[in-house]
C-alpha cells in the first residue's frame, strides 16, 4: 500500500484539471459562444444556420422597437419558426411562413406573388440572393440587414412595396 500512495494524489490532480477544462469550456460557450471550439457539424447548428437564432434576436429587436406591424413573411418554414422564438408570443401566429400553403409547396415565384399582393407588408429572409433571381427587385425595399457569424449570409428585413 505504501507504494501506492501517489494513485490518490494522482486521481485528484486529473479530476482537478478534467473540472477546470469542463468549466472554461462550459463558460466560454455561455459568455463567448463564438469562441467555442464548436466542431464543424456543429457550427451550423448552433451558431451560423437558423437553428442558432444568430440574427433573429436582433430582428425581433428592431421589430418590436420600430413598432413593425404584422404580419411578416418568411420564405421558410424554419425561417418562420426561428423568428417566432424571439416575439412576443401574442404576435407569433402573425408571422407566415411562405414555402407551404394548403400542405402544398410554394415556388419561390409562387410566394412573391403573394408577398405582392401585401403592399407595406414585411418580409425576413435568410436567403436575400434569390429574391433577385425569382421576384422582382422593385417589389422590396431592404430595411435593415442583421450579422450571422461564419456563413456570412445575414437574416434581412425587407418592406413590401
Amino acid at each position: 500500500p505504501s507504494g501506492m500512495s501517489w494513485v490518490r494524489p494522482l486521481g485528484i490532480v486529473i479530476a482537478g484539471f478534467a473540472l477546470v477544462v469542463l468549466s472554461y469550456l462550459t463558460a466560454l460557450l455561455l459568455v463567448a459562444p463564438l469562441e467555442f471550439p464548436w466542431p464543424q457539424h456543429e457550427k451550423a447548428e448552433y451558431v451560423s444556420d437558423w437553428p442558432s437564432g444568430f440574427g433573429f434576436a436582433a430582428a425581433a429587436d428592431f421589430v418590436e422597437q420600430q413598432a413593425i406591424p404584422f404580419p411578416i413573411f418568411a420564405l421558410q418554414v424554419g425561417t418562420a419558426k426561428q423568428f417566432e422564438t424571439y416575439i412576443a408570443p401574442s404576435q407569433r401566429q402573425r408571422v407566415e411562413q411562405l414555402q407551404l400553403q394548403d400542405g402544398r409547396p410554394l415556388s419561390l415565384a409562387e410566394q412573391c406573388d403573394v408577398m405582392a399582393g401585401y403592399p407595406g407588408g414585411w418580409l425576413i429572409s435568410t436567403h436575400p440572393i434569390e429574391l433577385g433571381e425569382s421576384c422582382h427587385p422593385a417589389l422590396f425595399d431592404k430595411v435593415k440587414e442583421f450579422a450571422r457569424p461564419f456563413n456570412g449570409v445575414p437574416v434581412v428585413l425587407y418592406r413590401i412595396r
